[in-house]
């Protein structure tokens, strides 16, 4: 259900990197300089995870949103970050949005 959402959602977005029904969660920058934005859709469930790293914003994870769980799916430019990096920004998005440490 959630995925035909999105999937809805980008197409009427015409390559709109952030579909009109998510909000703002959360935004943090990590010591190198890498920016983070959390996007959701609380009702749905779902969101992404937005990174800026030396030029355009692209979308860096998706996010499913389950109870007091946050899970991310990292892809793009990012991925070749280390897991363990990956994980302490999930860590801390699960943080700023759920309110506690995951």
């Amino acid at each position: 259900m959630a995925l035909t959402r999105i999937l809805a959602d980008l197409a009427a977005d015409q390559g709109e990197l952030i579909p009109p029904r998510m909000d703002l969660a959360a935004e943090w920058e990590t010591p190198e300089r890498v920016k983070f934005e959390l996007w959701v859709d609380p009702a749905v469930g779902d969101g992404i995870i937005l990174s800026i790293i030396d030029g355009p914003a692209e979308i860096a994870g998706d996010v499913l949103i389950s109870g007091d769980q946050l899970c991310v799916t990292w892809r793009g430019d990012i991925t070749d970050w280390p897991r363990d990096w990956l994980n302490a920004q999930r860590a801390h998005a699960a943080f700023l949005y759920l309110g506690e440490c995951q």
